[in-house]
């Protein structure tokens, strides 16, 4: 038998194996680009303690886990992350993270997408949204605040003049107002479960940890069991927003 790579009979060399994982990547990276845009904006830096940071951090990991995972994958941006930032630091220090099949922005979203594209994702927004247009971009707040900020991500949307949008959960399902705050990686696995599914209750009902709901246990599954224990992990995130938009740049503290 003819080792691999050898010339075969004819003086040609064998034709090489296909590399498994290179294969698994390109198709990858071929669904991402089909799906949903979706930006983590991590230019809040400096609302933010070391603590809420390290917590962000883990949920962004969450995230990408969520996404490498899925059947129907979001293409996942990262914006504001900085090499001179904390975020970028603690980032880059988790195994693999320089080849994550992501786009990073050391910059501002705002300078990489059009004004028109850009839907800012907050619970404070009028406009609800039913669906996910392909030809829009939509902004998730990299914010772990434990409910001391609120309104900033639609104060930044307003200032940059860009739409804003929250998403149709009273719709859906039995939330209290005070009960609105989902960690960043929820609501990142929210986009990613209705892309596939095209179902907004269904999608709530897996993504939304089960100690959100009222007067219903209704989906408490494996899925939604796993969603509430990573709901641990920085619990009190909000995805609508910090305090009132001064209207000055939000890049990170330390970033060059």
């Amino acid at each position: 038998m003819e080792a691999a790579g050898q010339a075969n009979g004819a003086g040609e060399p064998a034709p090489k194996k296909p590399n498994r994982k290179a294969v698994e990547l390109a198709d990858f990276k071929a669904r991402c680009r089909q799906g949903t845009t979706v930006v983590l904006d991590l230019e809040w830096e400096e609302d933010m303690t070391e603590r809420e940071v390290r917590s962000l951090c883990q949920q962004l990991l969450f995230c990408y886990g969520v996404n490498r995972g899925a059947r129907r994958p979001v293409r996942m941006v990262l914006s504001g992350l900085g090499m001179g930032t904390s975020t970028s630091q603690r980032l880059r220090k988790i195994s693999g993270f320089e080849s994550w099949p992501i786009e990073v922005l050391e910059g501002p979203y705002i300078d990489r997408f059009k004004r028109e594209e850009l839907v800012y994702l907050t619970a404070d927004a009028e406009e609800t949204i039913q669906t996910f247009d392909p030809e829009k971009v939509y902004i998730i707040g990299g914010i772990v605040d434990h409910n001391r900020l609120k309104g900033c991500t639609l104060a930044k949307a307003a200032d940059q003049g860009i739409a804003s949008a929250q998403l149709p959960l009273s719709q859906h399902i039995d939330l209290g107002a005070s009960r609105r705050v989902l960690t960043v990686n929820h609501v990142l696995q929210i986009v990613v479960e209705y892309q596939l599914t095209g179902d907004w209750r269904q999608t709530f009902e897996k993504c939304v940890p089960g100690r959100k709901h009222r007067g219903t246990n209704h989906g408490m599954g494996i899925s939604f069991r796993r969603s509430a224990r990573m709901s641990r992990v920085g619990a009190g995130a909000h995805w609508c927003a910090p305090r009132a938009w001064d209207g000055g740049p939000r890049t990170g503290r330390g970033r060059g």
